[in-house]
């Protein structure tokens, strides 16, 4: 900048300009990779400079208007096209990649989302839930929470409806279970369609009583659901193991198979029930 300067005063404005004008354009080119903002900044930079040089030559030398003009013409042509169309096409490409690593993110979480949830229920899926039990599980043993309560579900005579109404109306059942589900669980608590009509819940942090007074309400909700299948009406009944955990360690095979154990005993004595046991 400074030898374009003392050229413009030494030759004259015609040949300083020249340089000047090479000089501006190598300047862009070393700024390519830097931040956009230093980019503009440096726009607007040049610019200053350009029209400080026509305004001192202007009133110092009184330099003829027209040329003034002239040069005016040929600076705001380069500034437009070599640095607002360049910088605009960086921050075209700027955009356009943002763009697609939003797209690259959003695909990501569709996949996770999907690799994560049942796409018939919209319930967690087992190896997800087998992730936050065992995590469940090492903080309730290290003392980090109060209680777990888990509890293993069944639809009863669900293979019935199967054969009878078709595998479609069972994923209705299925889906209805699922929504039922999601509506009359707290938050925090992790609902998860562990294979074909089984469902398993884990809750933290649960005052005594309250795991089996929320499961049997449930029950019944779910007893009073009606469908109707070919001008049939259908109902369901599911049946409940729930085993609470306030005062003893346990490992994941232990809690697993006590409330799986509880859910066999409820299918073997009636079904439609809450069979209950604390450890």
């Amino acid at each position: 900048m400074l030898f374009a300067t003392l050229a413009i005063i030494k030759i004259g404005f015609g040949y300083g300009f020249e340089l000047l004008f090479l000089i501006l354009m190598s300047t862009d080119v070393f700024l390519m990779d830097d931040n956009i903002f230093i980019k503009m900044l440096v726009i607007f930079f040049e610019a200053a400079i350009f029209f400080r040089l026509l305004i001192t030559k202007k009133f110092v030398w009184n330099f003829d208007p027209a040329v003034i003009d002239f040069y005016i013409l040929n600076f705001l042509a380069y500034f437009f096209s070599v640095n607002v169309v360049n910088y605009s096409s960086l921050s075209f490409f700027e955009i356009k990649n943002k763009f697609e690593n939003m797209k690259l993110v959003e695909e990501k979480e569709r996949y996770k989302k999907i690799a994560e949830y049942d796409i018939l229920t919209g319930l967690v899926r087992k190896f997800y839930m087998e992730q936050q039990l065992d995590e469940a599980i090492d903080d309730y043993n290290c003392k980090r929470l109060d209680n777990l309560v888990l509890i293993f579900s069944d639809i009863d005579d669900f293979k019935n409806i199967n054969d009878t109404y078709g595998h479609p109306n069972g994923d209705i059942v299925l889906a209805r279970v699922g929504a039922i589900f999601k509506r009359n669980f707290r938050k925090d608590d992790i609902i998860c369609r562990w294979g074909g009509e089984e469902f398993l819940i884990l809750m933290k942090n649960v005052r005594k009583g309250f795991a089996y007074n929320i499961i049997d309400k449930l029950r019944e909700k779910v007893s009073k659901q009606n469908f109707s299948f070919d001008d049939v009406n259908v109902s369901i009944t599911m049946t409940f193991g729930v085993c609470a955990v306030y005062d003893s360690k346990i490992t994941y095979e232990e809690l697993i198979k006590t409330a799986d154990d509880l859910l066999y005993e409820g299918k073997h004595s009636g079904k439609n029930k809450v069979v209950y046991k604390e450890i």
